[in-house]
């Protein structure tokens, strides 16, 4: 991982200072990296630390020994604790590659009214580690313009000694002509030996659910590689 830019601009009348920082991340590992997290903590001339960022996300698509480019977004912060001494800022940022873990789930029908439900009986286990226990399609009833809320709930528990920084579920609703309607996600973190409860919904015109279904996937985002890298702030 290279800083590739570290600048800052200001103080404004309000005593403000912009930075604007980011990075080139050059994929050594195996895998294609699709998420990096990244924290950043902000020293003055002492090398006290004055502010910065953490659990930033940035979705990405990096492929093995490739480059990719992200933002690390710091901001807007006060200048009095620098002190005067901008140009001795120094960024300490550390990153967190990811790969993802697909797995398509298939689809479920939607329920005929909001007194049914129905379900996705697809029970999955990743390698030992995680348990997908299949979902349930609910349907809420309609309000008075006539639309209608569709939520999944889908069960995953995390088995493992390990803690999951990102689980995400996405579902899809589909018309009978199997076109696009509308699309959601839900995701969270799992502690080791967790389990959670993801829902996502769609929400959409009581019509259009006229013999639809909806398509689930879940990724599981696991870690590939790690590091680290300092940079001093130059001006704008």
């Amino acid at each position: 991982m290279k800083i590739s830019k570290f600048t800052y601009n200001g103080p404004d009348s309000d005593g403000d200072i912009s930075f604007d920082m980011e990075a080139e991340i050059e994929n050594e590992t195996e895998y294609v990296i699709e998420l990096v997290k990244t924290s950043c903590l902000m020293t003055n001339s002492d090398g006290v630390c004055v502010g910065g960022s953490y659990d930033n996300e940035s979705d990405a698509y990096i492929e093995p020994r490739d480059t990719g480019s992200i933002d690390l977004g710091i901001g807007y912060m006060k200048a009095a604790p620098f002190g005067g001494q901008l140009d001795a800022t120094k960024a300490v940022v550390d990153a967190v590659f990811f790969r993802r873990d697909f797995h398509k789930m298939g689809e479920v029908e939607i329920p005929e009214s909001h007194e049914k439900c129905t379900f996705l009986e697809k029970v999955v286990n990743v390698g030992g580690s995680i348990d997908i226990m299949g979902a349930t399609c609910i349907r809420h009833e309609a309000d008075d313009d006539g639309d209608v809320t569709v939520e999944l709930q889908i069960g995953i528990r995390n088995l493992s000694d390990a803690y999951i920084d990102r689980v995400t579920t996405k579902i899809i609703l589909l018309d009978q002509e199997d076109s696009q309607i509308e699309d959601s996600e839900d995701y969270s973190s799992m502690p080791p030996h967790s389990g959670r409860i993801f829902t996502p919904s769609v929400y959409t015109k009581k019509g259009r659910l006229r013999n639809s279904t909806i398509r689930l996937s879940v990724s599981l985002y696991l870690p590939v590689g790690h590091q680290a890298e300092e940079a001093v702030a130059v001006k704008e």
